[in-house]
């Protein structure tokens, strides 16, 4: 029992300072096509992203007013871009969607290089939209996340080699870490007083 108590302060100091789970977001895989993922980790919260063609108007209907977009400035939205560089675009044993871009789903014919845009700020009047990139490169030395471009509202990315749509929303059923941390601890608490009871 007192061998539990003294190993509980080290369990809380792993959950609450150790390997974080912002790599692990689970990426979203169709034919072997990335569509998207779940639990990405903007800043702390997590998010599950869609990648789809379409113009901004029919996704975002209609592109204004800006409340309808997940983040908001080019500096939230760059964060979200960066996130999918850091946490999604990897090689691995779901699919090599580093080193080929165009195994993402609307960038089929991307030329070695897929664009996605994730909208922040809306043009006055609903007729285009800012937007950050997460550029994806083959090779993939040159990716980077821009902070902000433009797109007109009309401009259908569909069959537009290279770029598609970002489509954000909060993350469904994700518990946050700090909540794991505080279960794992009242249940390690609780087997060593009911040791000691014994």
């Amino acid at each position: 029992m007192r061998r539990t108590l003294l190993l509980l302060p080290l369990f809380l100091a792993f959950f609450l300072l150790g390997p974080s789970s912002a790599g692990a977001a689970t990426l979203q895989v169709a034919g072997g096509k990335l569509v998207g993922a779940l639990g990405v980790d903007v800043g702390g919260t997590l998010y599950d992203v869609s990648f789809v063609d379409g113009s901004c108007i029919a996704l975002f209907a209609p592109c204004d007013p800006s409340s309808v977009y997940v983040f908001s400035g080019s500096t939230a939205g760059q964060a979200a871009a960066q996130a999918l560089l850091d946490q999604v675009f990897l090689d691995g044993g779901l699919g090599t969607f580093d080193t080929d871009p165009e195994l993402t789903a609307g960038c089929e014919i991307a030329f070695n290089v897929c664009s996605i845009h994730t909208p922040h700020t809306a043009f006055a009047g609903g007729n285009g939209v800012f937007a950050s990139s997460t550029v994806n490169f083959s090779p993939t030395g040159s990716d980077f996340a821009a902070a902000s471009g433009t797109i007109m509202g009309n401009n259908d990315l569909t069959g537009n080699g290279g770029n598609v749509w970002a489509v954000w929303a909060p993350a469904s059923g994700a518990v946050p870490e700090p909540a794991v941390a505080l279960l794992t601890a009242v249940g390690l608490l609780g087997l060593a007083i009911s040791g000691r009871r014994r």
